[in-house]
């Protein structure tokens, strides 16, 4: 016989703050199967070999630091879903964008010692350009590059909600969550297709005629405590 590990996890106390899981299709299938043996009512089993599961983080932290009057480093290429995080150390200065993609925000954050770190969640790919705009005449300056989706690890579900996927001409998501979600919808290139807000109970019903086929990306995140389920979704004409 061939050792296994069992996990036995309670659904209703299953939390992961900032962590996707990955498991294996087959570990998935065996999981349906124990199931529809009615093996276990009240929890999940996840049956695994230990090198069948994976955990990433749901993004990587760029640290740039305030050093003098420059920026260090003063230029990196990032992916969506990344945080930039500027470090202060001395002086009074700024982080000012001045250059962003179409859909992304804006910013300008005091960089002193009462506001020693900011930190922009880059949810949009494109160029980005920023400066201290006390010391811009100094040539302090920075710039990123933010790359599209190449990949997705989709999350475990911490938000309550379902959606129809494929969907056509519209885009239908249910709730009952009871807490207003904010909902944000992605291309592979990292634009922002769609950002609204659902007030998380019943129905919302999104129209997406106009949209081209293939695929999206698609967040729901509570507003009141960002707990955050990302799913990827499908368009497809019929």
């Amino acid at each position: 016989m061939i050792p296994i590990c069992i996990f036995y996890l309670n659904v209703n106390y299953v939390k992961y703050e900032n962590v996707r899981l990955t498991f294996s299709i087959s570990v998935l299938s065996l999981y349906r199967i124990i199931l529809n043996n009615n093996v276990m009512k009240t929890s999940i089993i996840f049956v695994l070999a230990f090198l069948l599961f994976t955990v990433k983080s749901s993004g990587t932290v760029h640290v740039i630091t305030q050093n003098g009057f420059s920026f260090s480093p003063s230029s990196l290429t990032v992916s969506i879903g990344d945080t930039i995080r500027w470090q202060w150390t001395a002086g009074s200065h700024t982080t000012t964008s001045i250059s962003v993609p179409d859909g992304a925000q804006s910013w300008n954050n005091p960089l002193n010692s009462s506001s020693v770190s900011f930190d922009y969640k880059i949810e949009v790919a494109g160029d980005y350009s920023y400066v201290c705009t006390p010391h811009q005449g100094l040539g302090m300056a920075g710039s990123f590059t933010a790359l599209g989706f190449t990949s997705l690890n989709e999350n475990i579900s911490s938000v309550r909600f379902s959606v129809i996927n494929p969907f056509d001409e519209s885009l239908k998501i249910y709730s009952s969550e009871g807490s207003a979600l904010l909902l944000t919808l992605w291309d592979l290139t990292g634009k922002v297709v769609l950002r609204t807000e659902f007030n998380g109970y019943g129905t919302e019903n999104i129209v997406t005629e106009s949209w081209p086929d293939g695929i999206y990306i698609l967040s729901v995140k509570r507003k009141d405590n960002g707990k955050e389920t990302v799913k990827k979704i499908t368009k497809s004409g019929r």
